[in-house]
């Protein structure tokens, strides 16, 4: 197994008291929960959101946001959480979090919320990557093994309750509760952090963060995601390749800085490294899955917000589960064959669902999004798993910030291109329609204001008798959406042949 050489980072000098170890837990496991469960609650409630804000044209960018601020922060972070100490780093995420829930819930427009969005996946890029980190400095490398399976079970239960809970409170009291609903959580979390964790003393490293870093990472990462939403081929285009060439002049500086964000040598291990580009390609399933499949359900079978958020409990539910059997499996099956069977499995759903599409209905929707939850929890724990094995110790840290700096950039970009397939696919369909002379203002008012598709009473209105041809137009574009996320399976699934045949026993000796 391939190992790697850095600077020896802080390390904990003796493990806090059991009761300690009990608290700072779950500290961690709730800002765990709050990344997760804000990642995907506002998808059941985004077709009320844009009903009540307008702004169907730039649908993708409630989720993109997100993971783009998110990915941003992820990287300073897990550096400040190693220079300014945990406790206080943890609840400055929180801070960002909750403040960005409150410009959510008060926003008066699209773009406020989308700002509000944007301030608290700020929060949740730190409060990923510390929570993992929190769990990995108060339990020996063995006990961190066992709480694997308890990381991806708060996980899948924060997806299984986000659409659902996004799409109750939205349809019973208001969409705004949902932002609300943060702060408890939010606060308990904080305070249980600074009563069990701040009494730790911990040996701080010394870190300086220049600007070049910064700009740099800013510069390479913005323009990747905008890319993918700009409706202009040229213009999407050149500003990809902007974001490249700064992404090879941000890891030039990177691999020559004495202080980066993420050590470059990590990319020479072979493990770190597949989980980074199985990660990036792969994401865009679990958050673009979350965001349009409810959509899919309220906008083309007129299903309840509440109900089409039950929708993605088979997914949630087989990845919870099948976490929790990878991880012992992997004492006894190798990494290759265990992530070959993830990969098969999430493709087999895709499949499944794109070729049924038109068919699709409650009991194929479950059969196929739970292969793909499986799917996902070979692929991702078992992954994490064999990666934080391969690392250094004084490199744990920076190796998981790492994979999940990138995976969200995977998913920030994924997101976005799949929230411009919809709208560009749908307005084109719904012009190439020939619809009776009575019907062709209201044909040219939603192309327009594309805003009115979610608006179901407006648009019945408009077109009466023809509303079903809206909706296979909506349909058509929700399909082209689907195909981003499972060209990304079908990408991932080439990685198979580089894991190394080993288990982890194997690796242990």
């Amino acid at each position: 197994m391939d190992y790697v050489d850095a600077p020896e980072q802080s390390q904990q000098k003796t493990l806090p008291s059991k009761r300690h170890r009990f608290w700072i837990t779950i500290a961690a496991l709730s800002g765990l929960f709050l990344s997760a469960l804000e990642m995907n609650v506002v998808g059941t409630a985004a077709p009320l959101i844009v009903k009540d804000l307008g702004g169907f044209e730039y649908f993708g960018w409630l989720f993109a946001i997100y993971l783009l601020t998110s990915t941003l922060a992820m990287p300073f972070w897990g550096r400040a959480c190693d220079h300014w100490g945990r406790s206080a780093t943890f609840q400055a995420a929180l801070g960002f979090f909750m403040l960005g829930s409150v410009v959510c819930a008060l926003a008066p427009s699209f773009w406020i919320l989308v700002i509000g969005r944007a301030i608290q996946g700020l929060g949740s890029g730190g409060l990923l990557p510390i929570s993992f980190t929190l769990v990995t400095d108060v339990h020996d490398m063995k006990t961190r093994t066992k709480l694997q399976a308890v990381l991806s079970g708060i996980w899948g239960i924060a997806n299984a309750l986000g659409p659902f809970l996004g799409g109750y409170l939205a349809e019973t009291l208001s969409w705004r509760l949902i932002f609300w609903f943060n702060l408890f959580p939010g606060l308990a979390s904080s305070v249980l952090t600074y009563k069990f964790f701040s009494v730790i003393r911990w040996e701080k490293t010394e870190f300086k963060l220049g600007p070049w870093s910064f700009l740099l990472s800013i510069g390479f990462v913005t323009p990747l995601v905008v890319a993918a939403s700009l409706k202009n081929p040229k213009h999407a285009i050149l500003t990809a390749c902007f974001g490249v060439i700064m992404a090879v002049l941000f890891f030039l500086r990177e691999y020559r800085s004495k202080w980066p964000l993420i050590p470059v040598v990590l990319y020479k291990n072979r493990l770190f490294f597949l989980s980074c580009l199985s990660g990036f390609l792969s994401t865009t399933l679990v958050v673009g899955l979350s965001a349009y499949l409810p959509f899919y359900f309220q906008m083309t079978q007129n299903t309840s917000p509440t109900l089409s958020g039950l929708l993605l409990l088979p997914f949630t539910v087989s990845w919870l589960l099948f976490s929790g059997v990878s991880a012992p499996l992997m004492m006894r099956i190798s990494y290759r064959t265990l992530v070959a069977l993830g990969m098969n499995a999430s493709l087999a759903g895709c499949l499944l669902f794109l070729y049924y599409f038109d068919q699709m209905n409650i009991t194929l929707s479950c059969v196929a999004t739970s292969l793909m939850g499986a799917g996902m929890a070979f692929n991702f724990t078992v992954v994490m798993i064999a990666t934080q094995y391969s690392v250094p110790r004084n490199l744990l840290s920076s190796a998981t910030s790492g994979i999940f700096w990138i995976r969200n950039i995977g998913g920030a970009v994924g997101t976005a291109l799949m929230g411009l397939v919809l709208v560009l696919t749908t307005k084109n369909k719904i012009a190439a329609m020939t619809f009776p002379d009575a019907l062709l203002g209201a044909k040219e008012k939603i192309l327009q204001n594309p805003d009115l598709i979610v608006q179901a009473d407006t648009t019945k209105e408009l077109f009466g008798n023809a509303l079903p041809l809206i909706q296979k137009a909506v349909a058509d574009g929700i399909f082209a959406s689907f195909l981003v996320f499972s060209i990304g399976i079908f990408l991932s699934w080439f990685t198979i042949a580089f894991f190394p045949k080993q288990t982890l026993k194997d690796q242990q000796t």
